[in-house]
């Protein structure tokens, strides 16, 4: 007995390539978003790695300010740099090397050198550290430490003392503009610094942060006036 051999309908063509558009469409949709999740995890990984960097060279530079003995050394943290331009301040610290101390890009300081300045400023949206000695003279030209920045705020902690007897009841937080150095003893500093990744492939994949460190100062010099209240 003979077999017929029976072809495809229409119908059945139109149903396998709905079925393999489908199909299609899941692979592509889960491929573009394994492509967009990557691109953010590298964009957050990029952030949080200039995050950590940034708090720690600077969490080190600012506890040295002064050293060996903040009297010694004229203005520590030298505020008067400082300006408010809305987005950016900048701020030099001004201290000794100790042994086996590093710059701001991970050099070893050259002893020699009494006193170092370093001065952290903002340029292009990129947070540069600059360093002169004590004469004015630059050791190190600025070098890009941090790009992506978008704000940059300093703010110093300067204690607060009860008129009456003279103690310690709290520490309130002022810009440069507002300090006085006949009255004011700053103990700490707040940096308040907002950035974004550099990845400019797709504005929706570009992440941003803020955060904000306090850092105590160790090195501070006594100033017999300070605020009261």
């Amino acid at each position: 007995m003979k077999l017929l051999s029976r072809g495809v309908t229409l119908v059945e063509l139109l149903v396998a390539t709905a079925i393999a558009l489908l199909l299609c469409a899941a692979v592509t949709t889960l491929f573009a978003n394994n492509i967009q999740t990557n691109q953010m995890q590298r964009a957050l990984a990029e952030v949080n790695e200039s995050v950590q960097f940034t708090s720690g060279f600077m969490k080190h530079e600012f506890e040295m300010a002064g050293f060996p003995n903040a009297e010694l050394i004229p203005q520590p943290i030298d505020w008067s740099r400082s300006f408010d331009d809305k987005l950016f301040d900048q701020v030099a610290v001004r201290r000794q090397p100790a042994p086996n101390d590093y710059n701001c890009i991970g050099s070893e300081f050259d002893t020699s050198t009494q006193i170092y300045i370093t001065v952290f400023k903002i340029k292009s949206n990129t947070l540069y550290c600059q360093i002169f000695d004590s004469t004015g003279k630059e050791v190190l030209n600025p070098q890009a430490l941090i790009v992506g920045i978008e704000g940059f705020q300093i703010t110093y902690g300067v204690e607060v003392l009860s008129d009456v007897d003279r103690s310690k009841i709290g520490t309130v937080f002022i810009p440069a503009r507002d300090i006085d150095s006949t009255h004011h003893r700053v103990v700490a500093v707040r940096i308040h610094l907002a950035l974004q990744s550099t990845q400019q492939d797709n504005a929706a994949h570009i992440v941003h942060r803020t955060v904000e460190w306090t850092l105590p100062l160790k090195n501070v010099p006594k100033i017999i006036g300070v605020m009261t209240v």
